[in-house]
């Protein structure tokens, strides 16, 4: 196993510069021959919501209208496309995972006048639900968490994304480093992927990041001369910073 310093150098290498991944989305796009590669590599399984233009994206357990998820927006804005939410709503809860653990124990944020003031609410039993699909997750009002989440999505600010569950390969059997060489196909020709591989704030991150996303990516850039399309979605100085799980104040009017 690597140093932190070793893999975040790595990882490092995986991103694109928007500026840059705005321009070659477009150019590899209109690549007939690439994209013939791509489709017949993926056995012609290609999510129909990828056939029509190319999209930002985003890979998260479950849509959510966090913090991060407008940074997502704003970027796909900025590079003139449509965001997509990747959801994975068949994988396992686990109080490990602080993206997992903070879809079950909400964080709170109120910046009115400009007091900033942070509170936290469980949704969820905690211990009872570790380590169970969260697609079979109930609210403790009874309410489906994978309901939940996009009820308080589509009752936000947000506009109406389209969103792809990528449980669908696990339930074809596929294991998660099959699964990131179909994600990181499509980004090899018609999606930009934003994201943060994190390294020196989680442990576990850190090893599925060294054992499953650094050689995916590698697999598919020898395999079409391409590098997949991967924009760093925050800063990678704020590495684990907790406050882009926030939601803002108002969401708590939802909970039930």
């Amino acid at each position: 196993m690597g140093s932190n310093e070793e893999i975040s150098k790595k990882v490092l290498e995986l991103y694109t510069p928007l500026s840059v991944a705005k321009k070659e989305i477009w150019r590899r796009w209109n690549d007939k021959a690439l994209r013939k590669k791509v489709e017949n590599f993926l056995g012609g399984d290609v999510p129909d919501i990828f056939k029509d233009k190319p999209k930002a994206v985003i890979f998260r357990n479950i849509a959510t209208p966090n913090f991060e998820m407008g940074i997502a927006y704003e970027y796909a804005c900025m590079m003139g496309l449509d965001l997509v939410i990747i959801e994975y709503t068949a994988d396992k809860f686990c109080t490990r995972n602080r993206d997992k653990l903070h879809l079950g124990k909400m964080m709170f944020f109120n910046n009115d006048d400009n007091l900033r003031i942070v509170s936290k609410k469980k949704i969820v039993s905690i211990k009872e639900v570790d380590n169970k699909c969260l697609n079979e997750i109930k609210t403790l009002w009874g309410e489906g968490l994978v309901s939940f989440h996009h009820r308080i999505f589509d009752s936000s600010d947000f506009p109406k994304f389209r969103t792809f569950d990528a449980s669908v390969y696990k339930k074809a059997g596929f294991n998660p480093h099959e699964i990131y060489l179909k994600i990181f196909s499509i980004c090899s020709y018609s999606a930009i992927l934003l994201e943060n591989f994190l390294v020196k704030s989680d442990k576990g991150e850190r090893e599925f990041t060294e054992e499953i996303i650094i050689p995916a990516f590698s697999d598919i850039e020898k395999k079409f001369g391409f590098r997949p399309l991967i924009v760093s979605l925050l800063d990678t100085d704020e590495d684990g910073s907790i406050f882009w799980q926030y939601y803002p104040e108002k969401i708590k009017e939802y909970i039930h």
